[in-house]
């Protein structure tokens, strides 16, 4: 089994004096670091690769992009990464047309 992860993430955040290539990079690091730690404590001895993809943009944009051009069976997406309004949510899923499973945070 393959898994790829897409992780989008906008730079919007980021003040004029902050260097955009060093907080691009130190958000990716830290995302990657969270996703290896995890992967070890889940995954362990499983056989199951994966990639990790990072990507600045709308997520929404970068769902679409990502679903058009590779194969995806599904996606799973965490309730934190809200993309908008339920309007906005349902037709990302008609647009996509791909399985999509929304995994609630801890807190509900």
């Amino acid at each position: 089994m393959h898994i790829s992860i897409l992780y989008p993430y906008r730079l919007d955040q980021l003040k004029r004096r902050d260097n955009v290539v060093q907080s691009k990079l130190a958000i990716e690091h830290e995302a990657l670091a969270k996703f290896d730690a995890l992967a070890a404590q889940l995954l362990g001895d499983q056989q199951v690769t994966f990639d990790f993809r990072t990507e600045v943009g709308f997520i929404r944009d970068r769902i679409q992009e990502y679903t058009r051009k590779n194969n995806v069976s599904l996606l799973v997406m965490a309730r934190s990464m809200a993309i908008g309004n339920a309007e906005s949510l349902e037709e990302l899923v008609d647009e996509i047309r791909v399985p999509l499973v929304i995994v609630p945070s801890r807190s509900e």
